[in-house]
């Protein structure tokens, strides 16, 4: 199987492998003995400890491991919270224009 991997600073937690082919079944507990594996909504991946010792393992256990860029990787979504505000005030712009306030 092709694994696609890339360097993903998360958040505050610092540097991580990212991985950004979608892992199966099998693939995901291969990828569960090689570390924590877990996975970002923001970055829609799955992610891996920035290690030396969990990059080895994941060279050991996929045949094809193809590293990307971090122009090719996913791009961060904005947090709702931030389309909150706007939201509010095309609602209140459309009760003042009907004539509710």
């Amino acid at each position: 199987m092709l694994l696609t991997i890339f360097p993903l600073q998360y958040k505050n937690e610092g540097k991580k492998i990212g991985i950004k082919t979608y892992p199966n079944a099998t693939a995901k507990a291969v990828l569960r003995e090689c570390g924590t594996l877990k996975y970002s909504k923001t970055y829609k991946s799955w992610y891996l400890l920035y290690e030396k010792a969990v990059f080895n393992q994941l060279k050991q256990q996929f045949s094809t491991l193809q590293i990307v860029e971090t122009s090719n990787a996913p791009v961060q979504t904005e947090p709702l919270a931030l389309h909150t505000d706007s939201l509010r005030e095309n609602y209140m712009k459309k009760l003042c224009f009907a004539g509710n306030l």
